[in-house]
């Protein structure tokens, strides 16, 4: 008896027939029946396979038969296209190195404070130094880095993205944070209000970063009344908000402010750069209401110069009035006095002065011989050993007081940078890739 010979699809030599395509809307993908649909692909070129899928597999025969002549056509041709447009984004050769190489070149522009333009000059000195070289694969290599205005200004973009996100993470993990706050205004006479957030997580890790940076499209206030003005100031409206926390104003504002308020801009010059005059008013103001002029040479020169006796204790009252403004300006860091005093010596403070909910744990903190040889170590270092099962209070104190910017430093170091960035050559930067690239 004869062996039976299997069939076999090769040598059926079935092939895709072109009726299938606007019939069941079908195209040819290596020699066998894609789904313009679903992008499905058959297995065997075989007429009833590609019907049973467009009629009842897929359900794509109740959603399409509407569809009949020049109408019909026209949705078979656009989904084709579509189709094809997909086929030719994957395969597309790769060039992860290209794509690296645009990043690694973009940040570095950024870090530089350099033009999203200087990219293409790169490039174009990244190729002549490869050909002289005589590299002509290396060359080849740098000519597909892309590194045009428009791409470093993507990637820039991106990153801050990138940065944002990483810092959106943090922000819902820490347990306290701060936020700085300045404003000045840019080459293009545009407001921009710097916001920069200082967090602590419970490992103690500490995160300074920049918030954001908002353009102001409304004019702003001078001086403190923008920031700590009880009611239309930052303060009044976030308590008006429910928000009670610290604030404090720019302590190089808050003595410039003391200037202001009595008009002798020139003379406080010198009291600006005198932080220590604050401890020393009372003795200038007692002394000057005597008609003593001791402490004020200008002054003691010229009652030697005048034959007559010059009256100088009429000016006492305007160092009444500095005493007044300092007091106003540095009254919340008066507040402050006694956490900091707890911060930097805890083992020797007096347990009286400290809250009455940290005092147990004080006790307890001070009678510990471990604590006691660390009483000289630096205080965040000394806080970092604090154990949380047995000082939870002191710990939660710890992280909100190292949670505290040390001044705003940051945000005068951005706005010498944005000054950088944003220069009379190069004014038109976008806000979003101003705020990239600080």
């Amino acid at each position: 008896m004869a062996e039976l010979k299997k069939r076999r699809v090769e040598d059926e030599k079935r092939q895709f027939q072109s009726t299938w395509q606007e019939s069941y809307f079908f195209v040819e993908h290596n020699g066998k029946p894609q789904c313009v649909f679903c992008s499905q692909v058959l297995s065997v070129s075989k007429g009833y396979n590609v019907s049973r899928h467009y009629e009842y597999t897929s359900l794509h025969k109740s959603k399409y038969d509407q569809y009949q002549g020049s109408a019909r056509s026209c949705v078979f041709n656009d989904l084709k296209l579509k189709l094809t447009r997909q086929k030719n984004i994957f395969q597309q050769p790769s060039n992860t190195a290209g794509l690296k190489a645009s990043y690694e070149v973009c940040l570095e522009l950024a870090k530089s404070k350099k033009c999203f333009r200087d990219g293409e000059l790169i490039k174009r000195c990244a190729v002549k130094m490869a050909s002289s070289f005589g590299d002509k694969k290396m060359a080849k290599n740098f000519e597909t880095v892309s590194l045009s205005r428009q791409t470093v200004s993507r990637i820039i973009n991106d990153m801050g993205s990138e940065v944002s996100g990483t810092l959106k993470g943090i922000l819902e993990k820490c347990g306290f944070y701060s936020i700085a706050l300045d404003e000045s205004t840019d080459i293009a006479d545009i407001s921009q209000l710097l916001m920069f957030v200082r967090t602590i997580n419970e490992e103690r890790e500490i995160h300074e970063e920049l918030l954001e940076l908002k353009s102001l499209e409304t004019s702003t206030k001078d001086g403190a009344e923008a920031t700590v003005g009880h009611r239309t100031g930052l303060v009044g409206l976030c308590k008006e908000k429910g928000i009670h926390c610290l604030f404090f104003h720019c302590i190089i504002h808050q003595e410039a402010l003391c200037g202001k308020i009595i008009r002798l801009s020139e003379t406080m010059k010198i009291v600006v750069n005198t932080v220590n005059l604050i401890r020393k008013l009372d003795v200038m103001q007692i002394a000057l209401k005597a008609n003593n002029t001791t402490h004020f040479p200008s002054c003691q020169q010229l009652k030697e110069e005048e034959e007559n006796d010059t009256k100088f204790s009429m000016f006492h009252e305007i160092i009444i009035d500095i005493k007044k403004e300092f007091q106003d300006r540095f009254k919340d860091f008066d507040s402050l006095k006694p956490k900091l005093a707890l911060f930097n010596n805890p083992m020797e403070i007096e347990v009286s002065e400290v809250p009455c909910d940290l005092q147990m744990e004080i006790c307890n903190l001070q009678g510990d011989p471990f604590y006691q040889t660390k009483k000289c170590d630096v205080s965040e270092t000394f806080w970092k050993l604090i154990s949380k099962e047995r000082f939870l209070k002191l710990l939660k104190f710890s992280l909100q007081m190292l949670s505290l910017f040390g001044s705003t430093y940051v945000c005068e170091s951005a706005f010498s940078a944005l000054k950088q960035i944003k220069s009379e050559t190069r004014n038109d930067i976008e806000s979003a890739s101003l705020e990239s690239s600080l």
